[in-house]
Order: structure tokens, then C-alpha cells, then sequence
């Protein structure tokens, strides 16, 4: 009896085997409805390789939040991106392209993996993580243009300009700190408070601007700095200065141990402007006490140590002026005997306090003064957040007079 059960089962089995199958073209196919169970079974559920064609871009902070896209295939909705084993906060998924925001990591190099149901792919030493610059620099320097006005200093003198850039660990100084610590403020002898560490081995850094002429700066090892000579505003030539520019940062050539990033709005140029001093009032009958001189004058204005009041106008605010004093004490002397150095708001006016400088001129002196109206960049580096600290200056540049009162 249970050998003839046994028998049975076989061969309804080989019966249901019939029925499944159909010959086609003296071929054996599986009939409609295993196919159908088949296609029923959800891609992402039939183990396989996902295969990561690309992470961009390639670096980020390590306090995670960076925008970063995938392309991946096959993925689709529901995939799970990780960077360095944690996942990341999926945004969108279109197509092979995966929107990500990156979790927070340590510094350095990990692997980034995609899954999606059975299907897992990876790509090892893929991105990034920087240590969180924000709200720090992550780069320094100035793009200026010195316009020498007066016939003391322009005689032998065209005006000129200079571009350099530094690229360092996030730090909490910007290009304001070679002038001072805080606005409004003058000091003798003034000297950057902190260091500058460099950080990327690149041998040049290209900007461009919109209309006209980029600026190419090679890497100065006598400076340690990318630096550039300037040629005239208007002249063809890769360094050209302009006024009211935006300078992009385009590339930075021959990187190995930094980030091949570009940044929009790196450096931006305020425009031309005029200054003044204010000089005794030379007449006896009139009860105003000074009056406003031009620089731009075929004599050097005189000025009193005690009363330096600097007038420039406001047709074009920029973010803050710089000034720069240096006074010569002995006549033909090479080296400045006192340097003062102020950093001011950009509101038309300042007066130099007397009691900032350590010395007095010995009747008339030379004082070379140096007047800088700065725009600051406040672009972000992408890879760690911190702030581009480089200045866009327009610098006139005079002689006056000095004599102690």
C-alpha cells in the first residue's frame, strides 16, 4: 500500500512537470506563470553588485551636513548611502544620481557604501572629512592696486598693484589683522598677532573674472605665498586689476595634498575714490581752524601730529579702510623711523589719535600715507566651511607733511 502511494506521487509530479511545460521551436520554456512569480520578486531583493561610479564632491566637514551626490547603478528608492560604515541622510533619488547630506565623521579618509534591499557596492578611500572650519579662515591675502596721487611721490612712480594668497588651517585671523585688532583702532609698531600654516602643496592658483583678464599667482617660496605682479587696469595680460571685479577661483595647479576646489566669489575689488586731510587754515581771517586739502596737490599737505584728520569720500562704501602711516624723520632716510598702522570704519572720517605715536618729527618731516578701501570676500571654502579671508584693496597713496605741534 505505500509502496503504490509513493508510486502515485511520482507520477502526478511528472504529469504536473507536462502541464508547466510546452515545447516551442523544439525548445523548452517555463510556462507563463513562473515567469510571473519570477518578475514578481522586487530587484532590489535578488542579491548583486551596485556599482559606485562616483562621489561628488570627494570631501566634506567633519561635522557632517555636506551636500553630496552619488552616481550609483542599479539603485532606487529606498538605497542607503554610509560614509565610513554611518549612514548619511538620503535627500533625493533620481535615476543612478543619489542626494545625500554626510553624518558627521572623524578626519581623513573612508569608504563610502551603497545599498539598496540584497544589492551593496562600495568604493574604498572615497571621501573626505576635513576638520569643521566654520566661522574660521581657510584662506588669506589681498588683490590690491595702488594709485599714487601728489607730485612728491609720483615723480618716478606709476601706479601698481600685487595679488597673494595663502591657504591654511582654519584660524581666527583674516587679512584685517595686519592692521589692527579691532575698528577704529591705531597701534605703533604693529605686527601680525598669530602664525600662518600653509597647508596645500599646489604650484599656482588661477582666478578669472567675468569680463576681462584673471590673475595667475605661482607659489613665491622666498614669500610663501602665491603671489602676482599686477599690470595696469584696461591692459591685456593674465594680470590684469579691475575695479568693482568678482574673481573666481578657477583651479589650483599641480595639487596632491589638498582639495582640487573651486570657489565663486573669491575675491571681489571695491572702485576708485578720493582723499583728503584736513591743514591748518592758512587764513588769518577766517575763524575756521583747518580746511580740506587735497593729496593730489603739487606740495605735500601740511599736517599736525596731534590733529591727523583723514577725509575720503563716500560714493562706494566698501566693508572697511585700512591705513598705513609712515614717517621719516630723517630726510633721504630709506626705512621709516615710526610705522602706524589703523584699521577704521569705512564711514568718510578718521582722526589718528597723537597719542599713538611713540616719537615726534623733528620740525618738518615726510609721512608717506597710505589710505585702503578694503572689500572682503566671505565666500566659503567647500571642503571645510571656513571663510575666504581674502581682501580686494584699493589703495591711494600720498605724502604730506609732518611737523609736531
Amino acid at each position: 500500500m505505500v509502496r503504490r502511494e509513493v508510486r502515485v506521487r511520482r507520477l502526478l509530479f511528472i504529469a504536473s512537470l507536462f502541464v508547466a511545460l510546452a515545447p516551442l521551436g523544439g525548445c523548452w520554456v517555463s510556462g507563463p506563470e513562473v515567469q510571473d512569480k519570477i518578475d514578481a520578486i522586487p530587484v532590489q531583493d535578488v542579491p548583486g553588485t551596485i556599482e559606485i561610479q562616483s562621489v561628488d564632491p570627494p570631501w566634506g566637514t567633519d561635522a557632517g551636513g555636506s551636500t553630496v551626490t552619488i552616481t550609483a547603478s542599479p539603485v532606487g528608492q529606498g538605497a542607503v548611502v554610509r560614509f565610513g560604515g554611518t549612514d548619511g541622510d538620503v535627500v533625493s533619488i533620481e535615476g543612478d544620481q543619489i542626494v545625500v547630506h554626510t553624518p558627521a565623521g572623524s578626519p581623513g579618509l573612508v569608504d563610502v557604501e551603497v545599498q539598496w534591499g540584497a544589492k551593496t557596492g562600495s568604493m574604498s578611500d572615497a571621501f573626505q572629512y576635513f576638520p569643521d572650519g566654520s566661522g574660521r579662515v581657510g584662506a588669506i591675502g589681498a588683490v590690491a592696486w595702488f594709485h599714487i596721487v601728489g607730485d612728491f611721490l609720483q615723480t618716478g612712480n606709476t601706479d601698481q598693484g600685487y595679488a597673494w594668497v595663502n591657504f591654511t588651517d582654519p584660524m581666527d585671523y583674516d587679512y584685517t589683522a595686519f592692521y589692527g585688532t579691532g575698528l577704529d583702532t591705531c597701534t605703533s609698531a604693529y605686527s601680525f598677532p598669530g602664525t600662518i600654516s600653509e597647508v596645500t602643496d599646489a604650484t599656482q592658483i588661477q582666478l578669472s573674472r567675468e569680463q576681462g583678464d584673471g590673475l595667475n599667482l605661482a607659489w613665491n617660496s622666498d614669500y610663501d605665498a602665491f603671489d602676482s605682479d599686477l599690470s595696469s587696469e584696461g591692459t591685456l595680460g593674465v594680470n590684469a586689476w579691475a575695479s568693482h571685479a568678482t574673481y573666481d577661483l578657477d583651479a589650483l595647479v599641480g595639487v596632491t595634498s589638498y582639495p582640487a576646489i573651486t570657489v565663486k566669489s573669491f575675491v571681489q575689488t571695491p572702485g576708485p575714490f578720493d582723499v583728503s586731510v584736513m591743514t591748518p587754515n592758512p587764513n588769518p581771517l577766517d575763524p575756521t581752524p583747518y580746511v580740506e586739502q587735497s593729496l593730489d596737490s603739487s606740495l605735500p599737505p601740511a599736517v599736525d601730529q596731534s590733529n591727523l584728520q583723514i577725509l575720503w569720500d563716500q560714493t562706494d562704501p566698501g566693508d572697511y579702510v585700512l591705513l598705513r602711516l609712515d614717517m621719516y624723520a630723517d630726510s633721504g632716510s630709506v626705512d621709516p623711523s615710526e610705522e602706524v598702522r589703523c584699521l577704521v570704519r569705512d564711514d568718510g572720517s578718521f582722526t589718528v589719535p597723537g597719542s599713538v605715536w611713540t616719537s615726534s618729527p623733528p620740525s618738518f618731516s615726510e609721512l608717506d600715507i597710505w589710505v585702503g578701501r578694503a572689500k572682503a570676500s566671505g565666500a566659503l571654502l567647500p571642503q571645510d566651511a571656513s571663510v575666504v579671508g581674502v581682501a580686494g584693496v584699493y589703495w591711494v597713496v600720498g605724502a604730506l607733511a609732518f611737523y609736531a605741534n
